[in-house]
């Protein structure tokens, strides 16, 4: 059953263990509760129905006030008494306050607080002894422990009604000692359960016990039990501790310094940094993120610096990844078992071309072979950021399976060198029979290519849209004009329209490379980048009919047959595949082992999307922006023959692509 207390302002207050919440709204029947410190980012929220508890979710990033919750009853009381009553102020504040009174006794660690009724312990005490003594007490009156049914809901309040301490010890002693001994022999054990224990962890790793506030390290273990020290015992602190299992069964001593909760929410905060950062791979500044919406103000000036914290986050992960030495060298790389496999204990290595300087390694499964082999339409990209610094590029093969781009296979390549990638491509034939390939788009990385069309004669070869416009970015940027790229926006649409070419029926596009130069559209500070693209792409007119043999064949660049096949035109599944594996590794050029911690991470999730695609349901892997210009310049090249002046045409292109 829900309990509640009223606000300074007569408004509910919801009170559950000890915490207290105000209303943040009411839906039909049920109430929904925000802690009352919620303005101090306190994220615990509880719902009610009908004077029910239902749920209470998240935690509090604060300890509970159990004096202030009892000091709102006693004011909610002061407030309605006087209601039906003609007593002084100063009897009914008495009266309020009388059944929940606190008294402290220092030597018993394990019992903080002693509940004692003021309206027991004035009248009575102070005149016919009368202490009831239902739990259990000592023979030693410092020990004694009094606790009365009047107090079993364990509220407590301060109050000045109270006689002082010493005064009720003169006044236990006063109790025969009969009954004293025998309320200790039929509760030899103390008047309470032991408490469960706490532990955080040390700088070390080691367990730590926390007690009322007070952190114990491991002295020693003697059977099930265990004996704990207080961390300052350098300090001479004498107090000491007991646990069995989960449980502290005594505690003997006082500690000679005070507690320091500020230091244990500082191990607890490391302990979160540490612990997430072995079960996740978000970036440390996430992880410090995360960790630190637990804490209270009052510790974040005690917090290590923030780059210590990266440090240790660093420091577990790489610890957690693999205790193996990081190769220096491919030749030195000697695989355990563990990285040669999935997840789901699938092989993963399925070609290493052993110990040697032009190590070259595949990672793939036979399930992402037997799709690859099922494919039509395949893609090929290198990427040099993330892979492991002893390696030159990471390769990746990805292929169309109903409309969707999905990673398959994954090659360390030494080199850039020709004879390596026709060994890589070699390599794949062995592995995949591509009976049912008919295209392959690349990149415009001229070895590869000729490695391909060696190995894949009667396959069409397409070069990636999204390369030809890096491409033409990069001698923009050589030729000094890219801020003026950046800041003027009709010399931007202008070099994009050199890119609109791609879009052109290939029999048409040297007639609209004419129109569009003719056109005076270009600037003279722009023919550098004219007369490049005309040598590369088209082949420069020679003094007789015809053109020179361009670097790229037209076929290869144009896209505009490709749209009309629904077939992409880019490479951008695998850039924005590329580009999250980037933010996943979380550093360029990354060790041997998280690469391969990373990659496996990436293999799950492929085969999440593989079961999705075989089974009708659909993945996407291309981002909305991708999706949205591939859907208007396919309108566009079906709309061709409607435009009468091929340069609109290339402009309305142009406003649909970027370098």
């Amino acid at each position: 059953m829900a309990e509640f207390l009223r606000s300074d302002k007569g408004n509910p207050l919801l009170l559950f263990n000890g915490y207290l919440f105000v209303k943040e709204k009411e839906v039909g029947n049920r109430r929904y509760w925000k802690c009352q410190n919620y303005n101090k980012h306190c994220k615990c929220r509880a719902k009610t129905a009908g004077g029910e508890i239902i749920s209470v979710s998240r935690e509090h990033n604060h300890t509970a006030n159990p004096a202030k919750v009892e000091a709102r009853r006693i004011t909610e009381t002061v407030k309605t008494e006087p209601e039906g009553t003609y007593n002084s102020p100063q009897f009914v504040i008495s009266n309020a306050a009388s059944d929940n009174s606190i008294v402290t006794t220092p030597v018993l660690p394990l019992y903080n607080h002693t509940v004692i009724p003021a309206n027991v312990v004035a009248p009575q005490l102070t005149g016919k002894v009368k202490i009831e003594l239902e739990e259990t007490c000592d023979s030693s009156p410092q020990q004694v422990v009094v606790v009365s049914t009047k107090a079993s809901d364990n509220s407590f309040a301060t109050t000045p009604v109270l006689p002082s301490v010493s005064n009720m010890k003169r006044t236990i002693q006063l109790v025969p000692r009969e009954q004293r001994d025998k309320c200790s022999k039929e509760f030899p054990e103390g008047p309470t359960k032991a408490k469960k224990a706490k532990f955080v962890q040390s700088e070390k790793g080691k367990p730590m016990l926390l007690v009322d506030g007070y952190l114990f390290v491991k002295d020693k273990e003697l059977k099930n039990k265990k004996y704990w020290k207080c961390q300052n015992y350098k300090k001479y602190c004498k107090c000491r501790a007991k646990t069995d299992g989960d449980e502290v069964i005594s505690v003997s001593g006082e500690h000679n310094h005070a507690g320091n909760p500020v230091n244990v929410e500082v191990r607890r905060f490391m302990e979160k940094i540490k612990n997430d950062s072995k079960e996740t791979r978000d970036s440390p500044q996430y992880v410090i993120l995360n960790a630190a919406s637990d804490i209270s103000n009052l510790t974040v000036p005690a917090l290590p610096p923030l780059s210590s914290i990266k440090r240790t986050i660093r420091r577990v992960r790489q610890r957690e990844i693999c205790g193996l030495p990081v190769p220096n060298h491919r030749k030195d790389i000697t695989f355990p078992d563990e990285y040669t496999k999935t997840n789901r204990g699938d092989d993963f290595l399925l070609f290493d071309s052993g110990p040697s300087d032009d190590r070259m390694l595949i990672f793939s499964t036979r399930q992402n072979l037997s799709v690859l082999d099922s494919c039509q339409n395949v893609f090929m990209d290198g990427t040099f950021k993330t892979v492991p610094v002893i390696f030159d590029q990471l390769y990746t093969i990805q292929g169309l399976k109903n409309g969707f781009c999905l990673p398959l296979i994954f090659g360390l390549l030494p080199n850039r060198k020709e004879e390596t990638y026709i060994k890589f491509v070699k390599t794949l034939k062995t592995l995949v029979p591509f009976s049912n390939i008919d295209s392959i788009t690349t990149d415009f990385e001229p070895t590869m290519i000729k490695a391909v069309r060696t190995e894949f004669d009667s396959v069409n070869l397409y070069g990636s849209f999204f390369h030809l416009g890096h491409c033409l970015y990069k001698k923009v940027c050589a030729f000094d004009l890219k801020e003026k790229y950046d800041t003027d926006a009709h010399f931007s649409l202008s070099i994009r329209m050199l890119l609109a070419l791609a879009f052109v029926p290939t029999e048409k596009v040297y007639e609209a490379f004419g129109a569009l130069v003719d056109g005076a559209v270009y600037p003279p500070e722009a023919l550098p980048v004219v007369d490049y693209f005309e040598d590369t792409w088209l082949g420069r007119p020679c003094i007789r009919n015809g053109r020179r043999p361009p670097i790229f064949d037209l076929k290869m660049w144009s896209c505009f047959d490709r749209m009309q096949q629904d077939l992409p035109e880019t490479n951008n599944a695998i850039e924005v595949w590329h580009r999250a594996f980037l933010h996943q590794v979380s550093a360029n050029r990354s060790t041997l082992w998280k690469f391969l911690e990373e990659l496996k991470r990436e293999q799950s999730l492929n085969e999440i999307n593989i079961e999705k695609l075989l089974s009708g349901m659909e993945c996407e892997t291309n981002t909305k922006e991708c999706r949205i210009s591939a859907k208007q310049l396919k309108k566009l090249t079906e709309s061709f023959q409607e435009y009468t002046n091929v340069v609109d045409y290339l402009c309305a292109v142009a406003h649909n692509v970027r370098l």
